[in-house]
């Protein structure tokens, strides 16, 4: 599985850490935006959270969950995401296929692959239908759809810019 962490906590350690945030978190970001999901009763068994820097009653509502695009070690050039928990990313959403799609790095970037498994795999890369098996590349703020899941992917720059705004 890949790190997770809440948007909020990365927005006070990205101003915290200054120029170093980039050496810490040297990851392009997939992030689950804020409406389709919501928080587990007990974020700390699913999410990184540091309760020093946890918004005073809890975790939000409105807060988004932030994967770090990682590779895992038995797969360093591929992320999965779908709903079985055996996925690298997983997205517990009844809209999201068991196995619905890969993640494959690339020196140029990221690439998304429709898995095409069950009628629940429909991906859209912005407006753009993913066809299974035909990768797309990622561009930075690009929206990423799963069934009813919304994903925008970001490279560094990309995140660093989106924390900066309100």
């Amino acid at each position: 599985m890949v790190p997770s962490y809440l948007l909020s906590l990365l927005k006070v350690q990205a101003v915290a850490m200054g120029e170093k945030f980039g050496e810490r978190y040297p990851y392009h970001w997939l992030i689950w935006e804020p409406g389709t999901w919501t928080a587990p009763a007990s974020a700390h068994d699913t999410v990184h959270v540091d309760p020093r820097h946890t918004p005073v009653g809890g975790v939000g509502r409105g807060d988004a969950l932030s994967f770090a695009l990682k590779p895992s070690l038995g797969r360093p050039d591929a992320l999965t995401i779908g709903r079985n928990h055996t996925n690298d990313i997983v997205i517990n959403d009844a809209t999201v296929s068991r196995q619905h799609a890969v993640l494959r790095a690339q020196p140029s970037g990221y690439w998304a692959i429709e898995m095409g498994k069950g009628v629940k795999s429909l991906t859209r890369l912005s407006e753009v239908d993913l066809r299974p098996a035909e990768p797309i590349q990622l561009k930075s703020g690009a929206q990423l759809r799963l069934g009813d899941v919304r994903l925008t992917y970001y490279d560094l720059p990309g995140l660093r810019k989106r924390l900066q705004s309100p």
